[in-house]
């Protein structure tokens, strides 16, 4: 499990979620900072393994940063070990929340990226009449395919979600889910999911925190498409992940296709 070293101020998260440009191994800051702001932020790009280049005016690393500055823009903190955020699954306290909040009992479910199955098992417990898991990483394809012997109403789906097609759009009147959040992947795979959202359906959707202020493009469409659905954001309490290993913030996303 990882182990928090420093938190980190609101305002440095958010000069490093929109206030930096990330040129290859260049972080370059474009942010007009006050002094104590300056090394809070140069602190935390030091830390993260940038090293100040006095000639190309950025901080340099020997490794792509991009999913380590995704991964401290989630967190709030920083970790004595590096974690990919694609694999903490979904506690089952937190994984029984969502599907009660998507009220899936008698409803066609999907779970875009199904994992180890915690969502795809609270729903069969609550009453879903069938539920397609979608799982990209066959690793986890013989645990989902274990659920289906014993529970005939789930359906594994060997596949990147992102290229299911359009046969299935509209079919699902719940949608369940706790997407990837590197590099703003949970709000992709979020978008995606609406296609297949039939109408009168109910998304409900683990998120980075980083939704509800990141200030780039993609993060303001995504508040600005959920407004259309309704959405509303709930916070989630702090440490939510903390059995799958992370102290990646959170919040809960519910949108409905009127």
């Amino acid at each position: 499990m990882a182990s928090k070293t420093k938190t980190l101020s609101p305002e440095t998260l958010a000069v490093l979620a929109d206030g930096i440009v990330v040129d290859g191994l260049a972080v370059r800051i474009t942010a007009q900072l006050n002094r104590k702001l300056y090394l809070q932020v140069n602190e935390a790009l030091e830390a993260l393994g940038g090293k100040w280049n006095r000639g190309g005016r950025a901080h340099l690393f020997e490794s792509d940063p991009q999913d380590a500055l995704d991964q401290v823009v989630s967190d709030g903190v920083f970790h004595k070990t590096k974690q990919e955020l694609d694999q903490f699954f979904t506690p089952a306290a937190l994984a029984k929340k969502v599907v009660e909040m998507a009220d899936v009992a008698g409803k066609r479910v999907l779970e875009p990226s199904a994992g180890a199955g915690a969502l795809v098992e609270a729903a069969v417990a609550e009453g879903a009449f069938d539920v397609l898991a979608v799982e990209i990483d066959t690793k986890h394809l013989a645990k989902l395919h274990e659920l289906a012997r014993t529970r005939p109403r789930v359906r594994p789906q060997h596949m990147d979600f992102l290229e299911m097609g359009s046969v299935q759009t509209g079919l699902f009147q719940r949608i369940v889910m706790n997407p990837p959040f590197s590099r703003q992947r949970d709000i992709w795979h979020v978008l995606h999911a609406l296609a297949f959202l039939a109408p009168g359906g109910k998304l409900v959707a683990i998120m980075s925190a980083g939704v509800k202020f990141r200030q780039d493009r993609l993060a303001k469409a995504f508040r600005a498409k959920l407004d259309s659905y309704k959405g509303v954001i709930a916070e989630l309490p702090q440490n939510s992940f903390k059995e799958s290993g992370t102290g990646v913030n959170t919040v809960l996303v519910s949108m409905t296709r009127v």
